[in-house]
């Protein structure tokens, strides 16, 4: 199994998991999938980054996906040579899922926004738990039909 190969398929299909998941919820709360992307720049450009339009959204894109591919890689490339996930792959993306959500919204978010994060906001973050564990099982089922092929 090529890794670098495995982890990108697997980045960018668990990244249009998470992208169909912030869309719709995007579009529940009357704002747009370009609105998030525009948020997803600000960490790194700030809040001029909703007034850059079409430039920063390609820039929050290309970083959702990139973070997406980094989070897969983790799994492929040292996850899955901890023996206590040989043979219960089906466990261990669940909870790479959660230890995501955990890095995610304990150490990355607070970096941008420490005045809002971390936060519990009811059934808005049970949704993004679910999703979180959702994406770490994605990544899991690429890996498992890449190395078995």
């Amino acid at each position: 199994m090529d890794k670098a190969k495995t982890a990108v398929i697997a980045g960018i299909a668990a990244g249009i998991l998470d992208t169909v998941y912030f869309s719709a919820r995007a579009y529940i709360s009357d704002s747009t999938p370009g609105r998030i992307m525009q948020a997803i720049a600000s960490f790194w450009i700030g809040p001029s980054s909703y007034e850059m339009g079409a430039a920063s959204m390609a820039f929050g894109l290309a970083t959702h996906f990139g973070l997406s591919i980094l989070m897969a890689a983790g799994f492929v490339f040292a996850a899955i040579k901890l023996s206590v996930f040989k043979g219960r792959l089906i466990v261990a993306g669940p909870l790479y899922g959660a230890l995501l959500f955990a890095v995610m919204n304990l150490i990355v978010l607070p970096l941008r926004w420490p005045e809002i994060y971390p936060r519990y906001n009811g059934w808005a973050s049970t949704a993004e738990i679910g999703l979180h564990l959702a994406f770490g099982a994605v990544i899991v089922w690429v890996v498992r039909r890449r190395a078995a092929a």
